[in-house]
């Protein structure tokens, strides 16, 4: 259970939580451990649940394989369909050896919604991930459309 605190108290999921708000979260962790190029999800499967990366890093990866993103250790993994309960939208590919906690959805979620000022608590720790990405990938367009558009450009 020393693994899994300590996971947590590393990770945003639990930042503004005292150790006896954490402790119940933690008793829903399990640990899972994935190999090189294993798949943690996959786009479209109907799943919420939430990992903390212990150790290692995952890809995460559009249906054709363009790297959207990587989540390495202390970083949030699912937090979207664990927010709003629809699809996965990414594959999310081990690179290397991963050691990850898993939070099963269901009981976590049942543990937030009893304990509503945990569940405050964590929920706004997940917009703020959730914002900050939206703000990275708002960069990563912004970007995008500033490259040169005209197809001839460098044929001549």
């Amino acid at each position: 259970m020393t693994e899994i605190i300590d996971a947590l108290n590393s990770s945003l999921l639990v930042y503004g939580l005292t150790p006896e708000q954490i402790e119940p979260i933690a008793a829903l962790g399990k640990k899972a451990n994935f190999v090189a190029g294993e798949h943690i999800s996959l786009i479209g499967a109907h799943e919420a649940d939430l990992f903390v990366i212990v150790e290692g890093h995952v890809n995460l990866l559009t249906h054709d394989s363009d790297k959207l993103g990587e989540v390495g250790p202390a970083g949030i993994l699912g937090e979207v369909s664990f927010v709003d309960a629809g699809p996965r939208h990414a594959h999310a590919v081990a690179q290397g050896f991963v050691t990850a906690i898993k939070f099963p959805a269901r009981e976590l979620r049942a543990h937030l919604s009893r304990d509503r000022n945990v569940g405050f608590i964590v929920l706004a720790n997940l917009s703020r991930l959730l914002a900050a990405r939206l703000r990275n990938a708002d960069g990563r367009l912004d970007a995008l459309m500033d490259l040169e558009h005209d197809v001839w450009h460098h044929a001549l």
